[in-house]
């Protein structure tokens, strides 16, 4: 097949316009789909980023998993809050343990009202309320003996009202020890953070 130049050299212009338009073409086209292209790439080496990170936090699940249970231990043994395997019984062990103390202290607890539960953090906080009558001597070791309990008690709400012999105006016997009557809630801590 031979080519004739000399048919051509009439058409060079029309080739020229053509080779033109075909180049333009080309720009508008290719380089709009190269640049989806490359942003494309781009797209796919982030989500391969991200899908790396997100593997090696999943790998290291099993070992934030047993620091977790480890500080929950720790947190359920530390002293001075009240052990126990749910609320009543942490209730139960506080109105025990303030019997004790109110006798001991030569008193007499006329009535202990649990409280609902309520959280604070990863503790729920036990609450009772009191009705406690005492000797006025002995309310300064009372009040000791609550504060410096083993599992924590804290006092809160606090009314404290002379007693019966004190409102009549009746002269008390020698000897005779004037009693309070106290009412007050006993607050203490128990471990419960959900796992």
């Amino acid at each position: 097949m031979k080519v004739d130049f000399d048919k051509l050299k009439g058409k060079r212009p029309a080739l020229a316009v053509f080779a033109l338009v075909a180049t333009i073409a080309l720009l508008l086209i290719a380089a709009p789909i190269a640049s989806l292209f490359a942003a494309q790439s781009d797209d796919t080496g982030d989500a391969l980023h991200r899908l790396a990170i997100y593997r090696a936090e999943i790998a290291s699940r099993g070992e934030l998993e047993s620091q977790l249970e480890e500080l929950h231990l720790r947190a359920a043994s530390e002293p001075g809050l009240v052990k126990s395997d749910n609320s009543a019984l942490a209730e139960a062990q506080i109105q025990s343990d303030m019997k004790t103390i109110v006798e001991v202290n030569q008193g007499e607890v006329r009535s202990a009202q649990p409280l609902a539960p309520t959280r604070e953090g990863g503790f729920e906080v036990i609450s009772v309320a009191y009705d406690i009558v005492v000797p006025l001597a002995r309310l300064k070791a009372l009040a000791y003996a609550i504060e410096s309990h083993a599992s924590y008690f804290f006092i809160n709400d606090a009314e404290l009202t002379a007693g019966q012999a004190w409102d009549t105006g009746e002269v008390v016997s020698v000897g005779t020890i004037p009693k309070l009557e106290i009412r007050w809630t006993i607050r203490a801590y128990r471990w419960s953070a959900s796992r």
